[in-house]
């Protein structure tokens, strides 16, 4: 009787729109709320509108969506839902074959924990889905669209998506606006393309544009994402393996791509990006820490919580050099990394701090070793080896810490050897300059022995430095009238 019903309306609706009869309201509701799980559906109307090619569609308006917890998950103006002629001609049932909407505002949510606070009771987190990573929210719609409802669904288009999402773990949140998504559905795979501005409060807006692939009924998928003007501290506090980003205050551009396993969980991670220019902590930090450019290109392994630093190039007023090396994520607190140890091979380096150097200096290549703890800053050198281009090995540790009140520094460095001429040569000019300049005038030939380096700085206080070395074979020019004694070693 409801079938002919049905019918008998969708003849009736044929060129246009006719308000639906509360049974099949009732029907509608009740399919969905069996396609959402432990989720609910309220919408406002329910219309039909049978179109010359006798594809009917049904339009609910005002629908907001609710996940099993009952938290505001979507609210859509209009929805379509063009059904499938056959599913009710032959089989006397409603089948939706394509979702359309003009507009859609998105509420989500990610707790102080890292979980995503959506839940439609799906996917129990029993059977391993990982909750802390997006792969979770695609898992579970392509669960819903697993009921019979959706069986001869192939294509989703939503315009005008505005996702308000919140994180809890930084107290922060973003505004993508202007979004547009469209998912196609297979028998083998569920492929989505989105795009959408970020508004993070900045005074420029970030542009984001996806592909996702995964097969059907399963949380593994491949997502590649390319994003433009980027808050480097907004994917830092997204993506584990670039956490070290969360220092920076500068915008970025470049492409990521991600995959995820049959968990859910990212099991790899590739990016290539730019960074035209920002600074490290720019309102504490050292005045050295502002940079011109930086390009990255690195790989990320969860399992080993190791990201491989393919290369790395920094050009920036002090210094400009290349290095490449490796990374270890530690101490994980609510999805992300407290503690980063790495180690880094560099070369092609350039040292040239204003009113130091008339000519930069030349550094033929360096190592380090060192663990940066990320909050508070601070960053222990446990070695750092860097080879002179006269041949001298230098030698360093240190401790470079931030804070409100300000930045401290505590380094020592120490060299083997170094001729005379390099050491004035590499004497800042600007730092105590009547020695440098008696050095200069007065010492020749032979070379400084062990020479040792201090320098030190405690919060805003003044930047003190020391040095103290001896010397081989070297000429001293004392008074004019005279010769140079040769001293052999002091």
């Amino acid at each position: 009787m409801a079938f002919s019903l049905c019918l008998l309306l969708l003849g009736y609706a044929i060129g246009r729109d006719v308000a639906a009869p509360r049974w099949l309201r009732d029907e509608v509701a009740s399919i969905a709320s069996e396609a959402l799980g432990e989720g609910r559906i309220t919408f406002g109307g329910l219309s039909v509108h049978m179109q010359r090619d006798l594809h009917p569609v049904v339009t609910i308006s005002d629908a907001t969506v609710f996940d099993g917890a009952d938290r505001r998950i979507a609210h859509l103006p209009a929805v379509n839902l063009h059904l499938s002629p056959r599913g009710l001609v032959l089989r006397r049932e409603l089948l939706v074959q394509r979702i359309t909407s003009a507009a859609a505002e998105v509420d989500l949510t990610r707790n102080a924990d890292g979980a995503l606070a959506i839940d439609f009771g799906m996917v129990p987190q029993a059977n391993g889905l990982n909750y802390t990573e997006f792969a979770s929210v695609f898992q579970q719609f392509d669960e819903i669209f697993e009921a019979p409802i959706f069986e001869a669904l192939r294509e989703v288009d939503i315009a005008g998506v505005v996702l308000r999402y919140t994180d809890l773990r930084g107290e922060r949140s973003l505004t993508l606006d202007g979004g547009t998504l469209r998912m196609v559905l297979d028998a083998q795979n569920t492929r989505l393309t989105a795009d959408a501005a970020v508004l993070s409060g900045r005074d420029y807006a970030t542009r984001l544009a996806l592909t996702y692939q995964s097969p059907r009924h399963s949380p593994a998928a491949v997502a590649q994402m390319r994003v433009t003007d980027a808050a480097a501290a907004d994917l830092g506090q997204e993506i584990p393996g670039l956490g070290v980003l969360s220092l920076l205050d500068a915008k970025l551009s470049g492409e990521l791509q991600i995959e995820m396993g049959e968990s859910g969980a990212m099991t790899a991670m590739s990016a290539q990006l730019n960074v035209p220019g920002g600074a490290l902590l720019p309102d504490v930090g050292p005045p050295g820490a502002r940079f011109d450019n930086l390009d990255l290109a690195l790989s990320y392994d969860p399992a080993a919580q190791r990201v491989a630093l393919q290369h790395m190039q920094v050009s920036a007023p002090w210094i400009s050099y290349t290095a490449r090396g490796t990374t270890y994520l530690q101490d994980f607190q609510a999805g992300l990394p407290q503690q980063i140890v790495s180690q880094l091979e560099m070369d092609d380096i350039t040292v040239s701090p204003p009113g130091f150097y008339d000519e930069p200096a030349q550094l033929a290549a360096a190592a380090a070793d060192f663990r940066v703890t990320l909050d508070p800053l601070r960053i222990e050198i446990a070695g750092l080896s860097l080879r002179d281009e006269s041949g001298g090995l230098l030698q360093a540790d240190g401790t470079v810490a931030i804070s409100p009140d300000g930045w401290s520094l505590m380094v020592d460095a120490q060299m083997d050897r170094l001729p005379t001429e390099r050491l004035v040569g590499l004497w800042p000019q600007s730092m105590r300059a009547a020695p440098h300049r008696w050095m200069a005038a007065n010492l020749s030939g032979g070379e400084a022995v062990s020479p040792h380096l201090s320098l030190r700085k405690l919060d805003d206080g003044p930047f003190t430095w020391a040095l103290s070395t001896g010397f081989r074979a070297l000429d001293i020019r004392g008074l004019p009238q005279l010769p140079p004694p040769a001293v052999d070693r002091g």
